[in-house]
């Protein structure tokens, strides 16, 4: 397991409760759709609606699907990778591991988190670009950690990579193809 008493919770919780570890980045990924538009959405489809977007961008629908699929996928992958750190024989290199680990899950979250006030909330599409460019090392971080005590852990976060790649080339698009948009602040 884990010398860091947080780290040892969080596994123990996730390694134990697929149900909790799956609801975790789920209703994280709805609060923060939800809240993440300090206004209202309504507002929020309406701006985005108005901006010039890739023609490779899907139909409106295909967001919260994915996203949800994907919400599950990763919480999934965090319980197999904790589920193997429990059953693992205690060592400094499994504790190092599970302390990785983890931080690379929490730390991919947060910045996925983040990506829906930047965006959709201040309207900040330069900086929801910057939060992608850091999300997609970090995630490819956190599949070679949970790979190395899982593979099945790893692999189920290979869609999400994919997914969180082409989400920044239409984060991209929408910065270059909307000028307007990068110098100004949401009022």
């Amino acid at each position: 397991m884990s010398d860091h008493p947080l780290v040892g919770a969080v596994v123990g919780v996730l390694g134990r409760s697929v149900s909790v570890a799956v609801a975790v980045p789920i209703l994280a990924g709805f609060a923060s759709g939800y809240f993440g538009n300090p206004r209202n959405n309504m507002e929020a489809k309406g701006w985005y609606t108005n901006l010039k977007k890739s023609s490779l961008t899907p139909p409106s629908w295909v967001f919260p699907v994915a996203w949800t699929s994907l919400y599950g996928l990763m919480g999934y992958a965090s319980h197999l990778f904790a589920k193997a750190i429990l059953q693992s024989p205690p060592s400094l290199a499994t504790s190092h591991l599970a302390q990785l680990g983890m931080g690379l899950y929490a730390g991919q979250l947060a910045l996925n988190l983040a990506w829906t006030p930047l965006f959709f909330g201040a309207h900040n599409v330069g900086g929801a670009l910057v939060d992608m460019a850091v999300l997609i090392p970090t995630v490819a971080a956190c599949i070679s950690v949970f790979n190395r005590v899982n593979t099945g852990a790893g692999n189920l976060l290979l869609p999400y990579l994919a997914w969180i790649s082409f989400a920044s080339y239409l984060n991209y698009k929408i910065w270059v193809s909307n000028p307007t948009i990068k110098n100004t602040k949401r009022n």
